[in-house]
């Protein structure tokens, strides 16, 4: 049974419950909250099942999950929300509570729960006194949901039809509840962080492929350039040799010399020019390269016999 910390003022209809035992008896509706959460990683189903279930099974008006915006704990917004149509929705509601924001943070953070069964008769300031009679609440049970060592918010049950006296076990089961909601929500944040990790590496894994497939067709690129270089030097450099055999063992006529010794030229100019290509291509970089071998293996290719000899 959970411990009421503070109950000594009788005209105060305000009990504060410290967290719950974990030798209690938890009840179906924790039972069944605590599969779902083991079975579904859909936060926002996993927090609309949880307030539909608190309302109907406590047989009260509304049921709320208040979170607390990160950068100011004074200010929170109803996320989730299940009420009786004869009562106001406040869903998507922002609430600002100056009142006692600074003196229950900290409280709720340790997992307190408060329990209040007449606001009409509750020793509060009156800021916060307007406050839940503006939510239409007669009487209200309020529990943390704390993750990760962080109060990230509340569940609330509200009693609009007038007041009521809480049970202890009432208490005590929406104190587990919240329990259980901060578990799914830290599984939902891993989750999310382990979806993120995996977009990740899946970026990654993508880029990796397209850096080997681009190393792969380089490589493809200089081994057929290199190929192609050896067999275009060897063409001139034949022709040289065949042209110089020529002048030397035979006597050639003027005509015949001129045209050995053009072939000669041609087959030089052709080797420099070879030559130059080379030394181009060595100063640039992969990326650079990619496009100049697939134009001159294409026009080397295509016109492989382009030089007259």
């Amino acid at each position: 049974m959970p411990q009421v910390l503070d109950n000594s003022n009788d005209s105060d209809t305000r009990r504060i419950y410290s967290p719950p035992s974990n030798s209690s008896d938890l009840g179906r509706l924790t039972a069944k909250i605590a599969l779902h959460i083991r079975q579904s990683l859909d936060l926002e189903d996993i927090l609309t099942t949880c307030v539909q279930e608190t309302r109907q099974v406590l047989n009260t008006d509304r049921a709320i999950i208040y979170r607390f915006r990160d950068d100011n704990p004074t200010i929170g917004q109803v996320v989730v929300e299940d009420v009786l149509p004869q009562w106001d929705s406040i869903l998507g509601r922002e609430i600002q509570d100056t009142c006692l924001a600074e003196t229950w943070h900290q409280p709720f953070s340790m997992g307190i729960a408060l329990a209040i069964e007449d606001v009409h008769h509750l020793n509060a300031p009156a800021c916060y006194q307007s406050l839940i009679e503006s939510l239409q609440v007669q009487a209200s049970i309020v529990a943390s949901i704390v993750q990760d060592q962080r109060l990230w918010g509340l569940l609330v049950v509200h009693h609009c039809r007038g007041s009521r006296h809480w049970a202890d076990q009432e208490v005590q089961l929406l104190q587990h509840i919240g329990i259980q909601l901060g578990i799914a929500i830290q599984q939902a944040e891993l989750y999310r962080q382990l979806q993120e990790h995996n977009k990740q590496l899946e970026t990654a894994k993508n880029r990796l492929e397209l850096v080997l497939e681009r190393e792969t067709s380089l490589s493809n690129l200089k081994s057929n350039f290199l190929a192609l270089t050896s067999h275009e030097f060897r063409t001139p450099m034949t022709t040289i040799r065949s042209s110089a055999e020529l002048l030397e063992s035979f006597e050639c006529e003027p005509e015949d010399k001129k045209l050995l010794f053009r072939q000669i030229h041609n087959a030089i100019d052709y080797m420099v020019k070879m030559l130059d290509d080379i030394r181009f291509m060595s100063h640039r970089t992969e990326e650079q390269m990619l496009p100049y071998l697939n134009q001159f293996l294409h026009y080397q290719m295509k016109a492989p016999d382009s030089y007259e000899w």
